[in-house]
């Protein structure tokens, strides 16, 4: 598998997987039920922070693939700062 890559301008702000907490010994991790699966993945703008971009999946690679779908969709509401 191939690294993954951030888009330009772009840093990875969280990848998680997200599942159940464990308050007692003995429980068990669960993926939580989101529809399109419990992996999460956001990037946020380089230059000036804000403007989150995020993607869900069933794998990390399906998230961050997503994620990455994200910033090409939607493009930044100022334009980068040159």
């Amino acid at each position: 598998m191939d690294a993954l890559q951030e888009p330009k301008g772009w840093f990875l702000y969280r990848a998680e997987h997200q599942h159940t907490s464990i308050s007692y010994a003995g429980e068990i991790h669960t993926p939580l039920p989101h529809y399109d699966g419990p992996w999460f993945v956001q990037f946020q703008w380089m230059d000036g922070g804000g403007r989150l971009r995020s993607g869900r999946g069933k794998s990390l690679v399906e998230a961050w693939m997503n994620a990455c779908k994200k910033v090409e969709e939607q493009p930044l509401p100022y334009g980068p700062k040159v």
